[in-house]
C-alpha cells in the first residue's frame, strides 16, 4: 500500500470505512493524524497484519510500534477500540524456522 487507501462498505445493517495504512517507515508521520481522526469519530477496530516471514526481532518491533501508536491515539478517544492481530504468510514458513 502506498499512503492511505480507504474503502466504504455499506449494508442495510452497518456502514463502515476500511482504511489501509502503508506500513513502510516513510508513511509513519501520517499515521497518528489519520488514526486520531478515525478514532475520535467512531468506535474503531484495528486489524494489525504482521508478516511471519520476517525475523522475530522485526515482528516484535512492528507489533510494539503499532500497538503503542494505536494505544496512544485511542487513550484520548471517547469510545473503546479493539486491536486484532493477524499473522500472515504462515503457510510459507519452513520447518527449520519453526524450530527457532
Amino acid at each position: 500500500t502506498a499512503g492511505i487507501i480507504s474503502h466504504r462498505v455499506k449494508s442495510p445493517k452497518a456502514n463502515m470505512t476500511i482504511y489501509d495504512l502503508a506500513g513502510h517507515r516513510e508513511y509513519y508521520s501520517s499515521h497518528s493524524s489519520i488514526l486520531e481522526h478515525i478514532s475520535n469519530t467512531t468506535p474503531s477496530i484495528f486489524l494489525l497484519l504482521l508478516n511471519l516471514l520476517l525475523s522475530i526481532k522485526q515482528i516484535t518491533a512492528q507489533l510494539y510500534y503499532w500497538s503503542a501508536m494505536i494505544g496512544n491515539v485511542c487513550s484520548k478517544c471517547p469510545q473503546q477500540s479493539s486491536i486484532i492481530v493477524v499473522g500472515t504468510h504462515a503457510d510459507c514458513i519452513s520447518d527449520e524456522r519453526n524450530l527457532e
